[in-house]
């Protein structure tokens, strides 16, 4: 990690996790540690590291897994009274269509529309960007926030993770 960060310790409970793929792919099993586990190379020792990690909190935590397209996961998303509804999703958008793109942003406009003081919503992201055409791509953290619909760049980081340069 570089930059600053604010990292003084808050409570957070997590009232519900759930996974949207269109393959999903269950770590809790042997099979599906081991598929997930093929895709990283020999040689990424920490990236290693963080899956087995990853694959150690899904086991304790368990996400509920849906087979859907992204388009019909944001579709199916519901603000609850009380809690911040996060939307995440870490280089994606480049394999989607430009229709199922457009149907994310129309979900997640009318999300933010519906967010309020007691049921505000969140899309944290981590896609390339490029700052005009034939510039270098990044991967950029960013947030958007409702009530206000407000998008702030928070990093910047390599596509596999670490190290995060944050703003």
């Amino acid at each position: 990690m570089r930059g600053t960060v604010d990292c003084r310790p808050r409570a957070v409970r997590i009232v519900e996790r759930h996974g949207y793929d269109i393959a999903p792919i269950d770590v809790t099993g042997a099979d599906g540690e081991l598929t997930v586990l093929s895709y990283v190379w020999p040689d990424q020792h920490a990236r290693m590291k963080r899956l087995r990690g990853a694959i150690a909190v899904a086991r304790t935590v368990p996400a509920q897994l849906h087979r859907q397209t992204a388009a019909e996961a944001v579709a199916g998303l519901t603000l609850a009274d009380g809690t911040l509804t996060v939307l995440w999703h870490s280089i994606t958008w480049q394999y989607l269509s430009a229709d199922e793109r457009a149907a994310i942003r129309a979900a997640v406009e009318h999300l933010g529309a519906q967010a309020g003081p007691r049921a505000p919503f969140a899309h944290l992201t981590l896609e390339p960007a490029r700052d005009g055409p034939g510039s270098p791509l990044k991967f950029l953290v960013r947030a958007a926030g409702w009530p206000g619909g407000r998008t702030r760049v928070l990093g910047e980081c390599h596509p596999h993770g670490p190290p995060v340069t944050w703003r």
